[in-house]
């Protein structure tokens, strides 16, 4: 890395490399040289006291001479990623990431290590790896700028602080991670814990990473780095595992006299029959080569290479397959290709392989072609006449024969279908850890109050859960895993609380509750079944009407508003009589939504579905309905799919998706709750001027939704008694609900 001057520099390589220290001293250079070290003397005097983070200033010295090389303005990356562990009996969880942005040609690199002390504690180690991968993730999905690195590292800090604040406290103090971002020849890298990072130039290595002696849950990565890379540079992230069975100076050696494919292929082979059961490590190898100047043909991606304890010593057979597989590359079982990186073809594996691929390949056309003279002769002499003449021995022989290549046949056929099986659970392996990856996403957007985000990627997690009908049992067992951290985050988004619900009252089949001042009630067969709020009594002939009530809202003393399915009147409740029926604009009864009061001015409202439009209608002095006026024309919305309607001075239109506000008759902004299961097709909203939120009851769901009047969710209200519900009634003051459920009358109690 060459001196970066945004950030505070500090010649590191001083107390990190002393050889590197002690050739700068004993340096003998020409004058220009020393003119340019002059002025890095005197920038870094000056970043000395103004900064506030840690560079080290890398500078390759061979003895006398300082090899220089001209920076490129982009650098391509040759990546190999190794990741060595034995699941069974690891002692600690490791995880790397090597990636391109999604918002840029940046590439993203992480590597982690936290202690496995007993199988139960992988889910909460993989769970922090996630988190600070997600965090890091959204950092870049926009433009990158000077700041984005720090931006980055302070939303991942932030994350762990909270995760810590919510009790997650398993790796404080145990976590050793390196993050590192390269984008065209900068490289910019944070630490924290017991790390191997180095830069390889010039035949040397030098140490980059910058932990902090003691972390901060809070502040988990208090320093970073930032500086120039050249071609050439290697640049390695990894566990401190690695070098205890590779050596520094072994490193070098592989690394000077091999090419990068050989030299991490060569690494791989030793770290193979180096290591130990139970030992687990990850490491990242990353090449600078010139941009544009790399076929996929010399670019390297091994990784994940997984190293199983072997139950018996390996015979001659085994060697050769396991040989043929590191070849050839053809075991992808551990393999997980990186996003936008090059591979290298199957075609430069064979041409490397040996002698090459053609003499085997013409070899087996000529035992193709004599196993094909060999059958064709076979089957001319075979026949029924001659195996009639065959002797005894030759007919045991030849149904023995027979026999062996049904049962080579079965055993085949068996073969390739449990195959198939195999590469189809697979699959669904890696649909069920991508679903498991965006639930961590959601989970990390909700800490940023971002609900919309987290609906997304929540949505995106629910489609990409395969059919668990199809699953076989670890497949299974993991599924019902993250199905339930699924629910578990759908629930933390949309505040779903169960309430206590206490069934009051039998009142009958009915769709619509009559709402009245201490008296709800229900009509069947044009009698009136009533429930006195006051006093707990159920009757029957209290109200009385002449005629069918649709709908119906109360007005002030004992009159109401009625719609019958033709016309509006008004009714007072306690004697039983009406007025007269007014039909001046109002619609049919398949094209009326709604009937809602708004006290202010004690006018009614319903929506006409067939017109589009809201009719406002005053009652004169409770007395007369009159003067209908058109309250809100539909705008950029379909009113014949309209479920209900609203008022509290601004009308709220209930469709099956959403909620739609009009203000003055105009179409005004409302957010869209974040509910991963909208509103169903069949439901009530309700709120007055008076009330704090809006009240939505999903009938589909079985839920009731509270929003404020922006439309955010304020909670969510469920109880298994709620199985058919189809009206309700809200008194917020009092913090009750009355729901009218398959013809009972159930009380829920908000918190």
């Amino acid at each position: 890395m060459e001196i970066s001057l945004t950030e505070k520099l500090r010649c590191g390589a001083a107390k990190k490399n002393p050889k590197i220290a002690e050739s700068f001293l004993e340096l003998t250079i020409s004058a220009s040289i020393n003119e340019l070290l002059i002025k890095a003397l005197t920038i870094i005097s000056y970043f000395e006291i103004k900064a506030n983070c840690c560079i080290i200033i890398l500078i390759s010295i061979n003895k006398k001479l300082i090899k220089t090389s001209k920076p490129m303005d982009q650098l391509e990356s040759q990546i190999a990623k190794i990741q060595l562990s034995n699941s069974k009996s690891a002692k600690t969880y490791v995880y790397t990431v090597a990636e391109k942005a999604s918002g840029s040609d940046a590439e993203l690199f992480i590597v982690a290590e936290l202690p496995l002390l007993d199988p139960s504690a992988y889910e909460s180690c993989e769970k922090i790896c996630l988190a600070i991968t997600s965090s890091f993730r959204r950092a870049f999905q926009r433009p990158i700028n000077d700041n984005s690195f720090e931006t980055a590292i302070s939303q991942i800090n932030e994350e762990l602080g909270k995760l810590t604040s919510t009790g997650q406290t398993y790796w404080v103090g145990k976590l050793n991670c390196i993050i590192g971002l390269k984008y065209n020849n900068l490289f910019s890298i944070a630490t924290s814990g017991k790390v191997a990072a180095y830069l390889f130039r010039g035949g040397e290595f030098t140490d980059i990473s910058c932990s902090s002696p003691k972390g901060h849950p809070l502040k988990t990565f208090e320093s970073f780095s930032t500086g120039k890379i050249r071609l050439d540079d290697v640049i390695i992230l990894s566990t401190t595992q690695l070098f205890n069975f590779i050596s520094l100076d072994r490193a070098k050696t592989i690394l000077e006299n091999e090419n990068f494919l050989t030299a991490t292929q060569t690494i791989i082979h030793l770290l193979k029959d180096n290591t130990l059961s139970g030992i687990s490590f990850a490491s990242i190898f990353n090449l600078q080569v010139p941009a544009g100047e790399t076929s996929d043909q010399e670019v390297i991606n091994l990784e994940n290479y997984v190293i199983e304890t072997p139950a018996l010593p390996k015979r001659i057979l085994s060697k050769l397959t396991a040989l043929a597989k590191t070849v050839f590359a053809l075991d992808k079982s551990t393999r997980t290709p990186q996003t936008q990186l090059p591979k290298i073809s199957l075609f430069k594996r064979i041409k490397n392989f040996g002698g090459g691929a053609r003499g085997a390949l013409a070899g087996s056309h000529k035992i193709l072609g004599s196993f094909r003279q060999t059958f064709n002769s076979g089957k001319d002499r075979l026949n029924l006449q001659n195996f009639k003449t065959f002797t005894p021995q030759k007919k045991f022989f030849f149904i023995a024969a027979l026999l062996l290549l049904v049962a080579f046949a079965i055993n085949l056929g068996v073969t390739l279908h449990f195959k198939k099986i195999k590469q189809v659970q697979a699959k669904y392996t890696g649909q069920i850890k991508d679903s498991q990856k965006l639930i961590a996403d959601a989970e990390s957007s909700l800490l940023y109050k971002d609900e919309a985000g987290a609906k997304n990627f929540l949505q995106k997690a629910e489609s990409t859960l395969p059919d668990i009908n199809k699953l076989d049992k670890p497949n299974t067992d993991l599924y019902s895993r993250v199905f339930l951290d699924l629910q578990k985050v759908t629930q933390e988004m949309e505040k779903i609380i169960q309430v206590h619900a206490t069934d009051i009252s039998a009142l009958s089949q009915a769709e619509n509750l009559i709402k009245l001042p201490g008296i709800l009630g229900v009509q069947t067969n044009s009698q009136i079944i009533s429930y006195d709020l006051t006093n707990g009594k159920v009757e029957d002939n209290r109200l009385k009407i002449q005629g069918k009530i649709i709908r119906s809202v109360a007005l002030s003393g004992a009159v109401a508003v009625i719609y019958n399915g033709e016309s509006l009147k008004i009714w007072n409740w306690q004697d039983g009589s009406t007025g007269a029926a007014f039909t001046q604009n109002v619609p049919g009864k398949d094209n009326t939504v709604g009937l809602a009061i708004y006290s202010t001015n004690n006018r009614v409202y319903l929506l006409d579905k067939k017109l589009g439009k809201i009719f406002s209608f005053t009652t004169a002095g409770n007395k007369q309905i009159a003067k209908p006026t058109v309250a809100a024309i539909s705008q950029n919305d379909d009113f014949s799919k309209a479920l209900d309607l609203a008022i509290d001075g601004s009308i709220y239109v209930l469709f099956e998706n959403g909620i739609s506000k009009y203000h003055n008759g105009q179409k005004t902004a409302f957010g869209s709750p974040a509910l991963l299961e909208p509103i169903g097709h069949k439901g009530k909203i309700y709120t007055q001027s008076d009330f704090k939120y809006l009240y939505i009851l999903d009938s589909q769901n079985n839920r009731v939704v509270v929003l404020n009047k922006q439309g955010g969710i304020v909670e969510t209200l469920v109880n298994p008694e709620l199985n058919k519900p189809s009206d309700f009634a809200v008194d917020e003051k009092n913090k009750t609900i009355y729901v009218l459920n398959n013809g009972s009358l159930i009380k829920l109690d908000m918190p």
